[in-house]
């Protein structure tokens, strides 16, 4: 029999009832082999919708404890993958539709990376993960990567992307502030593509791996490095054969889901050079000014040479992810791929995101006097530990074309860093930053705020050693975030303080989720915003406000005519100033973008009003704007200027516009669309400032239907 075989379509679709009253599942059985009982005891309700005929769709179902007239039989017909899906669910065996959908599956993968909290000011571009991991299985499988921070994709445009190219599972990746992106995403996938395999992975998913279960309807997780436990559970579902054996997976059963041990971590030799075709953008960076101020120069590709981080810090997810060890790609390997981009893209400047490329000073000599020997003559960037160098390395990668090395400093004060686990000192710091400057190597400071322990004399020590330093590389703070399976959030009794929230939507380095036992929430606030020199908010206080929230959803009052909520801001962030602490913007310091939400609709109207408040980016030009639903253009606007309050608009759409915007009942989307205009140009949607002057029955997007 074959293995992905469909359930028979007659055992759910046509009983067959004999001249004697006897009742069975089809009409090969003509010796009532697989009879269900008869009309004399028993009601046609209660046979065909009893134990036996039950437990014989879970078998087709299951592929295994088929009767054996079963086994032989070609079906005529099969019940879809779709419909066998909602049948488990109306008849409450939901635990059974993970398993049935990977012995069923065709292998095709769309790896994606979600949209990131419309909250953060910030978009994740460079998915070197998810690169890595569709170039190890595409010689296997067919595999594509979606960027959805990148793309103008919103949630119902890739689940009916991978419908339609009949792309069977679908992987997503997320940090923390895009676990609610991913988790909706499958939402979505599920609702719109019900018979396909979800799988999440990345470093939350390694953290908390038992919260996606239970949040999400997510099929399967893969914890750790994804490589390895993707390929093997692809050829498991490829080949129907069982999960138990799988490393690093997590699989549901009937009792709830089971959680594998970790896989061991890739030899450094097996890690692939990553194919750049896959990626969006390549994995590119298009704004990096370390290398220069021109155009080309601020072009540069992020690499990674190397996997795992030597040290134990509290807040750091790396250990966990990739290991203690640090393992270093083979030297061909490494210049194989760094000559490869060069030949291929022409690009010559480097972002090494290595925890701590330094960490073997031998690897480090013969990478630098590899790259002078050979005369590539690129520039290059790395991050590293301040007790991880010394004058001798610092000359020689400059030599090699090192034009930036960053230090995680994290503070200036001892007893902090003795918190945080830091394996160094406040004298290895001084003499790291004081060798940079000896050298000529600008070395940069990367400082933050609220760890445990830290108190407004804490900050002040941190700003006493930046003051004295001088740092020739510049510094940077971020706020602290206790992420899900860290040493700071799982000891915090040890370490005190308070964590403020759960909503993984808070957790992003501007924004405050805990606050140290040190400070009150204002005066922490007040630091934050200080010496951070960006826009920072307390999660829960001042918290985005667009309508009432429950869970995921964001429900928009309506008037009586009809029903229709949002089901979630898709928000595309660039350069902007801090408009994004007055509204929800779009600032793209250029002349095209936009801004996506999707809206669900309870049933179909002959007439939609949209109202919305919003002002231009734009201090003195107006900003040209179109109005889109599902991809179809139905008005163009001009959006008044700059304004801290906004401006109230109005659309009338009709019945004719609606058929062509092909509006459906249930997930639909608008858009807010740049196509040209001024330098600076933008939206905002506002919400903060109009809170006090919005009719009660009102939001900064409000739909009416009739």
């Amino acid at each position: 029999m074959n293995k992905k075989r469909l359930p028979c379509g007659n055992i759910f679709r046509s009983p067959v009832i004999r001249c004697d009253g006897s009742l069975t599942v089809c009409n090969y059985d003509l010796c009532l082999d697989l009879k269900l009982g008869d009309f004399k005891s028993q009601s046609l309700k209660e046979l065909w919708d009893g134990e036996k005929i039950n437990d014989l769709r879970i078998a087709h179902i299951k592929g295994k404890g088929l009767p054996e007239k079963c086994q032989k039989c070609k079906p005529d017909f099969t019940l879809s993958r779709e419909d066998t899906v909602k049948w488990l669910k109306q008849r409450g065996y939901a635990h059974l539709i993970s398993q049935f959908l990977a012995r069923t599956a065709k292998v095709k993968l769309l790896l994606v990376n979600p949209l990131v909290s419309p909250k953060a000011p910030f978009k994740t571009c460079v998915t070197l993960g998810l690169g890595s991991i569709a170039s190890f299985v595409q010689k296997d499988f067919e595999v594509e990567i979606l960027n959805m921070n990148y793309s103008s994709l919103t949630n119902f445009d890739v689940a009916k992307y991978a419908k339609e190219n009949d792309l069977t599972i679908v992987g997503v990746t997320a940090m923390t502030y895009q676990v609610k992106g991913g988790i909706n995403l499958i939402r979505v996938i599920k609702e719109i593509y019900p018979d396909c395999i979800t799988i999440f992975g990345g470093v939350f998913a390694t953290m908390s791996p038992e919260t996606i279960m239970e949040e999400s309807k997510a099929d399967f997780v893969i914890r750790g490095e994804g490589e390895k436990p993707l390929l093997n559970l692809l050829k498991a579902i490829d080949k129907s054969k069982p999960f138990k054996d799988i490393p690093s997976l997590v699989y549901r059963t009937e009792t709830g889901f089971e959680v594998n041990p970790l896989e061991t971590p890739l030899p450094a030799e097996e890690i692939p050079i990553i194919d750049r075709k896959l990626l969006p953008t390549f994995g590119f960076i298009f704004d990096d000014s370390v290398f220069g101020d021109s155009p080309e120069n601020m072009v540069s590709v992020v690499v990674m040479f190397s996997r795992g981080c030597p040290s134990n810090c509290i807040f750091c997810e790396s250990p966990h992810m990739w290991g203690r060890r640090v393992r270093m790609k083979p030297m061909d390997m490494v210049f194989d791929e760094i000559k490869y981009i060069i030949a291929e893209y022409g690009i010559k400047n480097f972002v090494i995101d290595d925890d701590s490329f330094t960490a073997s000073k031998k690897n480090v000599r013969a990478f630098c006097e590899r790259l002078i020997l050979e005369d590539l003559n690129i520039k290059w960037r790395c991050n590293t530990k301040v007790s991880m160098v010394d004058k001798d390395i610092m000359l020689l990668m400059k030599k090699a074309g090192c034009v930036k090395v960053t230090y995680g400093v994290e503070s200036g004060n001892p007893q902090v860093l003795k918190n945080l686990r830091k394996s160094f000192t406040i004298e290895q710091v001084k003499k790291a930053l004081s060798l940079n400057k000896e050298t000529g190597l600008p070395g940069s400071m990367l400082m933050i705020i609220g760890s445990p322990g830290e108190t407004p004399e804490t900050v002040k020590d941190s700003l006493s050693l930046i003051e004295e330093l001088e740092p020739s590389g510049g510094f940077d703070f971020q706020i602290m975030q206790p992420h899900p399976g860290t040493d700071l959030r799982r000891e915090i009794d040890t370490f005190g303080g308070k964590i403020l929230t759960d909503d993984w939507d808070e957790y992003y380095s501007d924004n405050i989720t805990y606050i140290p036992e040190g400070f009150d929430q204002k005066e922490f606030l007040s630091w934050c915003k200080k010496i951070t020199r960006r826009p920072v908010k307390i999660a829960g206080i001042d918290k985005v406000s667009f309508s009432k929230e429950e869970g995921n959803t964001v429900n928009i009052p309506v008037d009586m005519w009809d029903n229709a909520y949002f089901d979630r801001l898709e928000a595309f962030y660039w350069k902007g100033d801090d408009g994004f602490s007055k509204g929800y913007t779009h600032t793209l310091g250029a002349d095209s973008g936009h801004i996506s939400y999707n809206f669900t609709l309870k049933k179909l109207c002959s007439k939609l009003k949209i109202r919305f408040y919003a002002c231009s980016q734009h201090m003195e030009e107006k900003s040209e704007i179109d109005v889109l639903i599902n991809s179809y253009k139905v008005d163009t606007i001009q959006i008044d200027k700059k304004d801290a309050y906004g401006f109230l608009y109005e659309i009338e759409i009709d019945k004719e516009q609606l058929e062509k915007a092909k509006v459906v009942e249930g997930i639909n989307t608008l858009t807010f669309k740049i196509e040209k205009g001024p330098l600076a140009n933008g939206i905002s949607i506002m919400y903060k400032a109009l809170e006090n002057h919005l009719p009660q029955q009102e939001r900064p997007i409000t739909i009416y239907c009739k």
